[in-house]
């Protein structure tokens, strides 16, 4: 059993009819497990941390170049940040970051160039490096957003890990990096009935165990899809369901 209550501050400001937009949040969690139910330590503290803050621009509005209405925008945004490309099945991640948003006409395009938080979490959970992840992140992402219901997406991903290991160690790496192509859509089928959907391929090279002298291939595929039914009730109710 663990009860983990947490606390947030946040601030917004826009400057200039919205072409300048700051956003900060502050977190603060605290964890409790019963005795007997902890892994390390029976309770913790995480923070108090920033884990979003970010400047935005709209290009177009700043420099006065367009009006909102016209058929191309362009938004930046630097800072800590939540990413996701497609529906998350690949990426969903804080991270510090450079993020071009891109309207033209009908399509959208996302493009990242990004780092990974220092003392987040590593998926690998070796001990050298199961306390601290140093990844780059670099992606474009193209969407197509003509059609009313629904809005099919397709992209490209390099995670490039430069994460060392505490204490280092000569004989083994742990370094992960890897590829990905992304495609899929979500949207709407009728009236309060939502879907995504999303496919991925995956290459690269992982460091081989217990052998630094070779890489290991990656060569993997995944699938997401998921229904969310909405309900015209008080509080707006909704059941979901997911595959992976």
């Amino acid at each position: 059993v663990v009860n983990r209550p947490g606390m947030a501050l946040w601030a917004r400001a826009t400057i200039d009819d919205g072409a300048h937009e700051l956003f900060a949040r502050m977190k603060l969690r605290y964890t409790h497990f019963r005795q007997g139910d902890e892994i390390d330590r029976q309770e913790d503290w995480f923070g108090p941390d920033f884990d979003q803050v970010w400047y935005q621009m709209d290009v177009g509005r700043a420099f006065r170049l367009n009006k909102p209405s016209d058929p191309v925008q362009m938004r930046i945004r630097i800072g800590r940040q939540p990413i996701q490309f497609g529906t998350g099945f690949a990426l969903d991640l804080p991270m510090e970051a450079v993020l071009v948003d891109t309207k033209l006409w009908d399509f959208r395009v996302l493009g990242l160039v990004g780092k990974s938080i220092l003392n987040y979490p590593n998926i690998d959970r070796s001990k050298p490096v199961a306390s601290h992840s140093d990844r780059e992140f670099y992606g474009v992402q193209l969407q197509y957003e003509r059609f009313q219901k629904h809005v099919p997406f397709v992209y490209a991903l390099w995670n490039i890990d430069r994460t060392d290991e505490r204490p280092s160690q000569w004989s083994q790496d742990y370094r992960y990096n890897s590829g990905y192509l992304g495609f899929g859509s979500r949207g709407s089928i009728v009236h309060n009935l939502n879907y995504w959907a999303e496919g991925v391929y995956e290459w690269g090279e992982s460091s081989a165990n217990r052998n630094f002298l070779r890489q290991d291939p990656i060569r993997a595929w995944g699938w997401d899809f998921g229904l969310e039914k909405l309900f015209d009730l008080p509080m707006r109710p909704r059941i979901s369901g997911e595959y992976m």
